[in-house]
C-alpha cells in the first residue's frame, strides 16, 4: 500500500484552525480517550460541552439506517468497490420523498419527548 504524503506544514496550520473553530466532542470513552483530550489541550482546542451518550436527534441518522438496510438486504455483500457505490447510489436515489417528509415533520415530537425525559434516550 501506497503510503499517504505528509502534510505540509501550511495544511497543518488550517486544518489546526479549523479545529479550533468547529470542534464538538460528547466526551464519551468511545471516542474520548484521554489522549485525544490531551491533544485538544496541548493545541487550545477549544471544545463545545456536548453530554456523553446526548441522544442524537439528527435526522441523517435515520435516513443512514434506512440505507444500509436496503443496502445490505438479506446479509448482501459486494465484490467491488464499484458495485457497492452503485449500490449506495441507487439506495439513496430510491430514497421515498414523504418518508423524509414524514420525518421532517417528526421533529417537534423528537424535541417534545427528549425534553419529557429530561435529555434521556428517546424512541426515535
Amino acid at each position: 500500500m501506497k503510503k499517504a504524503p505528509a502534510l505540509k506544514e501550511v495544511h497543518k496550520r488550517r486544518r489546526l484552525e479549523w479545529a479550533r473553530q468547529n470542534m464538538n466532542h460528547d466526551w464519551s470513552k468511545v471516542r474520548g480517550p484521554r489522549s485525544t483530550r490531551a491533544w485538544l489541550e496541548r493545541h487550545q482546542v477549544r471544545v463545545l460541552p456536548w453530554p456523553a451518550c446526548s441522544p442524537d436527534q439528527n435526522l441523517i441518522e435515520n435516513i443512514w439506517g434506512i440505507l444500509v438496510r436496503r443496502i445490505y438486504v438479506d446479509n448482501k455483500t459486494y465484490q467491488t468497490k464499484e458495485a457497492l457505490m452503485e449500490a449506495i447510489q441507487e439506495a439513496w436515489e430510491d430514497l421515498d420523498q414523504e418518508m423524509i417528509g414524514n420525518l421532517v415533520l417528526s421533529i417537534p415530537n423528537r424535541i417534545f419527548q427528549l425534553i419529557q425525559r429530561n435529555g434521556s434516550p428517546t424512541d426515535y
